[in-house]
C-alpha cells in the first residue's frame, strides 16, 4: 500500500491493481444435474484439474509442509473462517501428497455445487478445507438451528 496526499485528504491506496482469482470454476456447467456417466466423469475431471496444486506448492512440499487447522462456521447466514498454517521443516514427505482432489472429494464438490442456490459458496469452503493429508475432518450440520460447522486438521 502507498500513502498519498491529495488536497489535504489523507488516504491509503493500493500500489497494485487487485489480482484476478487463481482458479475459476464454471459453475453453470457444474450445477446442471446429470445422469450420464460420461458427463459426470468430465465434470469430475474438470474439478480435479481446477483444484490441482500449482508447481510452486509441489516444490515447497519438497522442503517443508504446513500443519493446517481449518475451521468454518455458518450460523444463520453469517460465515466465519479460520485457517491457521504452521510451517514444519520436514523434507520430502510432502512430495507424496496428491496434487489435486481425489475422486471422492471431487464427487462431493460436484454434489455441493448441484445442491442449491448457495452451492458455489459450499464448494468454495469445501475446496479451501481440503488438504494433502487429513488427520481429522468433523462436520456438523444442524438444520433446526441453521448452523453448519466444519473442522479439519492435517498437513498440506
Amino acid at each position: 500500500m502507498t500513502y498519498s496526499h491529495d488536497d489535504g485528504d489523507r488516504r491509503l491506496q493500493t500500489a497494485e491493481p487487485p489480482r484476478p482469482p487463481a482458479r475459476v470454476l464454471d459453475v453453470p456447467a457444474l450445477t446442471q444435474p446429470t445422469t450420464n456417466i460420461g458427463n459426470l466423469q468430465t465434470q469430475v475431471q474438470q474439478i480435479q484439474a481446477l483444484t490441482a496444486a500449482p508447481v510452486s506448492r509441489s516444490l515447497r512440499r519438497l522442503v517443508f509442509v504446513w500443519l493446517r487447522i481449518f475451521v468454518y462456521e455458518n450460523k444463520r447466514g453469517k460465515e466465519s473462517k479460520v485457517n491457521i498454517a504452521i510451517p514444519l521443516p520436514i523434507p520430502v514427505i510432502g512430495a507424496v501428497f496428491r496434487r489435486h482432489l481425489g475422486l471422492g472429494q471431487a464427487l462431493k464438490a460436484l454434489s455441493l455445487a448441484q445442491s442449491g442456490p448457495n452451492g458455489f459458496r459450499e464448494v468454495e469452503s469445501y475446496v479451501d478445507s481440503c488438504m494433502g493429508l487429513e488427520f481429522i475432518r468433523v462436520e456438523e450440520i444442524s438444520l433446526d438451528r441453521e448452523k453448519r460447522e466444519l473442522v479439519v486438521i492435517g498437513l498440506d
